[in-house]
């Protein structure tokens, strides 16, 4: 029912929005095919980031063991990179163009994703491989973004690049909160799934109920259960974990290599027509 009553309430604001002079939310911006386009880059870049940031903290707080002091330290050292970053997208969008550039980018943070699916707790530095990979989608996202408010207000027509502005900060926005839902469900299905054989036998209830929810749930668990059960209930945990990481993980690199192909195409530059002297 509130789904439904939301959606009447979407649509009536749409049709609203296209029916009056002066719109809060101009929806005929978004009919264009580079405007339209690039929110929805926007939208895509913000969505993806959120899902790393997410599996990235859990990551290091709950499967580490890092204290969130720690932890947000730790995830403020790829940002040594993602400053480069910006300069550097910048200057090659000189020489190649803006929408090539922010496909480049789409593509890093595609092969970052994919570092982070080779995370495990045995073998190479899990902590090593989780940076990089957080550093390679973050530097690319960032290239994306920065270009892409730049090109969107170039294309724009100039009694409307307030507009469009304001719905590229929309896009920031949503595409944030979509990425955490979305791609956050997909990480804690994923886990519930994933843990429950794997649970000793003879847990309480409660207990059993916490560690199959969340990662935080099993660590909560744990500390009210025997020392070798409670071993056994974050090694599943963890694993558990990894194992939905890296299906998000993936799930998120195949959307940054279909964005990439939206931003070739609908970013493209329009072709100038030749005229030729009779």
């Amino acid at each position: 029912a509130l789904l439904a009553a939301g959606l009447i309430i979407g649509i009536l604001f749409v049709r609203r929005q296209l029916t009056i002079s002066n719109p809060l939310l101009d929806i005929r911006a978004l009919m264009e095919r580079r405007t339209g386009g690039s929110i929805l880059v926007n939208f895509i870049a913000t969505f993806t980031l959120m899902a790393s940031s997410l599996i990235n903290t859990q990551f290091l707080q709950s499967v580490l063991g890092y204290s969130p002091f720690v932890a947000s330290l730790w995830s403020v050292a790829p940002s040594v990179v993602v400053g480069a970053a910006a300069p550097i997208a910048g200057k090659l969008s000189q020489i190649y163009g803006r929408p090539r550039v922010m496909a480049g980018g789409f593509l890093l943070s595609a092969v970052g994703f994919g570092v982070l699916t080779q995370v495990r707790l045995e073998g190479f530095s899990p902590l090593t491989l989780l940076l990089v990979g957080a550093a390679l989608v973050a530097a690319g996202i960032v290239s994306v973004m920065t270009l892409v408010t730049d090109y969107v207000v170039g294309v724009a027509p100039a009694d409307r690049a307030g507009a469009v502005g304001g719905l590229i900060e929309t896009s920031n926005e949503l595409g944030g909160a979509f990425g955490i839902a979305l791609l956050g469900c997909v990480l804690a299905a994923i886990y519930r799934h994933a843990v429950t054989p794997f649970l000793p036998s003879g847990l309480a209830p409660d207990a059993a109920q916490a560690a199959g929810q969340t990662i935080a749930g099993a660590s909560a668990a744990a500390l009210h259960l025997p020392a070798d059960a409670a071993a056994q209930v974050m090694k599943a945990s963890r694993e558990a974990f990894i194992t939905a990481m890296h299906a998000t993980c993936l799930i998120s690199a195949v959307i940054l290599l279909l964005a990439t192909a939206v931003t070739l195409v609908l970013l493209r530059e329009q072709k100038k027509a030749v005229h030729t002297a009779a």
